[in-house]
């Protein structure tokens, strides 16, 4: 039955919806590759909680090429959906929507004022920020999950 109240989504509630946006972008954007994309989503939890949310950050950025933007796609695909949440997460589906259009300056201006907040940030607001990588990083690893198992259903 049709509810005409306005919808109010809980933060856990926006970030499934923003996982599954950012998993479709990868899937349509990825192809065959996207079985890399699983790969490394899935072990994006843990590499926040071993190692922070810095050197994740630098880690995905490290993989990158901006001479060859296609190249290490997965990684490109996974930095920058972190980094639009941890940005902005009302603005966040636009922006993973719109990955092809946004020039590689601007992802790197991204990079660098992410990092730039993260580095002078008090212990509350970095652990606040961690907090929710990691949120978004669970459900992230799920959504792809279970967008690969409909894949594989559909076959």
């Amino acid at each position: 039955m049709p509810d005409n109240a306005p919808q109010v989504l809980s933060l856990d509630q926006k970030r499934a919806a923003y996982a599954w946006t950012c998993v479709n972008v990868a899937r349509k954007e990825l192809g065959n590759d996207y079985e890399k994309f699983v790969s490394l989503v899935k072990s994006a939890p843990a590499l926040i909680m071993n190692n922070g949310l810095m050197q994740f950050l630098a880690f995905c950025r490290s993989k990158l090429d901006d001479e060859h933007p296609a190249k290490e796609k997965r990684y490109r695909l996974l930095l920058l959906a972190v980094l639009a949440w941890l940005a902005d997460d009302d603005r966040a589906a636009s922006i993973i929507n719109s990955y092809n259009s946004i020039p590689i300056d601007t992802q790197r201006k991204l990079y660098q004022r992410i990092m730039d907040f993260l580095a002078g940030s008090s212990s509350f607001n970095f652990r606040q920020k961690t907090h929710e990588a990691l949120e978004l990083a669970k459900w992230l690893k799920q959504q792809a999950d279970a967008l690969k198992s409909f894949a594989e259903m559909e076959e």
